[in-house]
């Protein structure tokens, strides 16, 4: 999706180091507040290790991509800095009021019984791959409101997708 978007304003959190074809990789929050400033930036931001610390640099890196607005985020590996009922202060703001800002946000995740649940109520687009535990099958086919069974049958490389403005649901 990133290569076919080819957005001039990316900011990543990729805790994986798995980006770098699509930005440069930095582990310096002060690094992505200054480079994001110009018209265009393709930043992939490689957090620490200690999940506090990943915590807080997550928070300030959603802080930076709201406040620097008209951006793609990619906020990879969620459940490293969320928790079920928990989110830090930036992302819940990019979240909440990013599309005030012009955001565009891509949020990812192995297993969606260990990331905020916040998310699914205010995202456009809800996209799921094979999922084999059964909480959280059950948790995304009430999201995209279809039959977990489906969730479950999915191939390697398949998906479903909803588009929450619409309804309409896509299978691939």
């Amino acid at each position: 999706m990133l290569r076919e978007l080819a957005p001039q304003r990316l900011l990543i959190f990729d805790p994986r180091r798995e980006y770098a074809d699509f930005g440069r990789s930095v582990s310096r929050l002060d690094y992505v507040a200054e480079r994001s400033a110009g018209a265009a930036f393709s930043i992939a931001f490689v957090p620490a290790n200690e999940r506090d610390l990943a915590r807080r640099q997550f928070s300030a890196f959603c802080s930076i991509a709201f406040e620097r607005g008209r951006c793609v985020v990619v906020a990879d590996e969620l459940a490293t800095v969320t928790a079920p009922a928990w989110a830090p202060a930036g992302w819940v703001t990019l979240i909440r009021q990013g599309r005030h800002q012009a955001m565009r946000v891509f949020a990812a995740a192995q297993r969606p019984t260990e990331i905020d649940g916040g998310l699914f109520s205010l995202a456009t687009e809800i996209r799921t791959g094979r999922l084999n535990g059964r909480g959280d099958r059950e948790k995304l086919a009430d999201v995209l409101d279809i039959d977990p069974a489906e969730i479950g049958e999915l191939g390697p490389r398949g998906w479903i997708e909803r588009d929450m403005l619409t309804g309409k649901v896509s299978r691939g």
